[in-house]
């Protein structure tokens, strides 16, 4: 198998060793060892525990607050919207295919989560086979992040990088504002004119009882302390307000299937990786109530793609465009884990909770 930028046996970045799991506070022995970047070359070597009690992998030892950011000097977030070119005729009539796709994605969330219609009546027959295509009907819930139009207020995302699920919300009326702790990934969502903060989390002090909704699209894994996020996060809810969080599950098909070669392992810059009770526990002890954790298939495509570069070749290249017999296959995989997810609720690649501050909180 060739291996394109092997690591040496020596971690740049300083790190601290992390004995007790970081969700649940258990114990557990090294599940993996000799991990490296394959997406991003940051080099090093890691190994990645699993939790005897919650099942829940972490990362140790793990990059140091100060370094962590280093993991993230190549990040795919900080790439900017690309310029328009000239474009094929071939090219051109898949800008068209793109154009009724996203109008029937925008149909689609206009009638399952209740915003305005703005496009014309027939979009509904679009929005019919998004709703059939599981992959595209995934897509189309996570770019509101499943928030009902009826609830629109002041939002915040967590961990919103680029700001793409930012713009999409604010398109739909939010009054968004995001927050990241990479520079560079904040100045490419500033420049889309929207409102973002660079930190952590806690260093922010949002006033108490603020936000109607709180979202996280793959950021809570990133994070050190994800107990005092959620802490945090149920703080500055508003009563009644909604947390929605979506991260890697590692009970999910996939990961049993390709083991050290599931690509959401991505360390350095993921330091824990929950199961869906261990989530589930986690909103329980930050007093949230009306708790749902899901597991869906929206990136067994992307996922599965990665675990064959990594089989094959030892990297992924994420800004290679995949064949039509890879998009084919990769769609099928798909499929598939859709409908185990249906007999076997802990398949999906990702972990979807949403859970309520309850309104009496602010009494």
């Amino acid at each position: 198998m060739a291996n394109r930028d092997a690591p040496v046996d020596v971690n740049p970045l300083r790190t601290v060793g992390v004995d007790a799991c970081p969700v649940c506070g258990g114990s557990g022995p090294i599940l993996y060892r000799r991990l490296y970047d394959r997406v991003f070359h940051v080099p090093g070597i890691w190994s990645m525990r699993r939790c005897e009690d919650c099942w829940s992998l972490w990362l140790d030892p793990r990059p140091i607050g100060d370094d962590l950011h280093r993991a993230y000097e190549s990040y795919f977030t900080h790439q900017a919207a690309p310029l328009a070119a000239r474009r094929s005729v071939k090219a051109e009539a898949a800008a068209r295919l793109r154009v009724l796709r996203d109008m029937g994605t925008d149909a689609y969330i206009a009638r399952r989560f209740g915003y305005q219609r703005s496009g014309p009546v027939w979009t509904r027959l679009l929005a019919l086979v998004v709703g059939m295509w599981p992959g595209r009907r995934l897509d189309a819930e996570f770019k509101v992040m499943r928030l009902s139009g009826a609830d629109i207020g002041r939002l915040l995302d967590v961990g919103c990088g680029d700001g793409a699920v930012l713009a999409a919300l604010d398109a739909r009326g939010w009054e968004v504002q995001g927050l990241d702790f990479d520079p560079e990934a904040v100045a490419v969502a500033r420049a889309r004119g929207l409102k973002v903060d660079v930190g952590e989390l806690s260093a922010q002090c949002y006033p108490a009882d603020t936000f109607a909704a709180v979202t996280m699209s793959h950021s809570l894994e990133h994070l050190p302390d994800p107990a005092a996020t959620l802490h945090e996060i149920w703080r500055i809810l508003a009563p009644g307000g909604r947390v929605v969080i979506v991260t890697p599950n590692a009970a999910s098909w996939l990961h049993r299937r390709y083991g050290s070669d599931w690509q959401p392992l991505e360390p350095p810059r993921h330091l824990q990786i929950f199961t869906r009770g261990a989530l589930q526990d986690l909103a329980r002890a930050a007093s949230f109530v009306q708790i749902d954790t899901v597991t869906t298939a929206r990136s067994a495509n992307g996922v599965a793609r990665a675990a064959w570069k990594f089989r094959r070749h030892g990297f992924w290249d994420m800004s290679s465009r995949p064949s039509l017999a890879e998009r084919v296959i990769m769609e099928m995989i798909q499929q598939f884990e859709a409908r185990k997810v249906r007999s076997d609720p802990d398949a999906g690649e990702e972990l979807v909770l949403t859970a309520v501050k309850d309104q009496r909180s602010g009494l």
